[in-house]
């Protein structure tokens, strides 16, 4: 059996319900909630934190793939549980935040979730400017700039 102490479906929801609470009553696409999580964990490789959620590791970027997809079943689940609201586009979904979402946000108060909230404000800061597709291809310029430096 493999252990996964990060990433796993159930912490994945929870940080997704922090990054959508973090933007309020905003509709988010999954590419830009992946982008944004993965951010939020690694904060200093993007500096918009002094420490990373989840350590420094030189395979950290590798993350990154499966990250939209975990991200993807964990909206799935959130939907199901009233928690998020899906919005249909013609080329997709959106998702927001409920009122339920929001109350059960409110309940997250340990230094993590803390901590997560506080860096996905600055990850939603650092990608205003951003598409999506330029935020996920900001994603993979750094880590080719992190793969070189070895």
């Amino acid at each position: 059996m493999k252990n996964t102490l990060f990433n796993s479906p159930h912490e994945l929801s929870y940080r997704v319900l922090l990054l959508l609470n973090a933007h309020g009553n905003s509709k988010v696409s999954v590419d830009r909630l992946a982008a944004l999580d993965f951010i939020s964990v690694y904060g200093i490789d993007f500096n918009i934190s002094e420490e990373n959620l989840h350590g420094i590791n030189r395979f950290r970027f590798s993350e990154y793939a499966g990250r939209r997809r975990g991200i993807n079943d964990s909206i799935k689940l959130l939907v199901v549980l009233g928690y998020v609201q899906f919005h249909p586009l013609k080329k997709g979904f959106l998702y927001s935040i409920t009122q339920e979402g929001k109350r059960l946000c409110q309940m997250l108060n340990d230094d993590y979730a803390t901590q997560y909230t506080k860096n996905a404000i600055n990850a939603i800061l650092f990608s205003k400017e951003y598409s999506d597709r330029d935020l996920t291809q900001t994603i993979n310029d750094y880590s080719i700039a992190v793969a070189k430096e070895g």
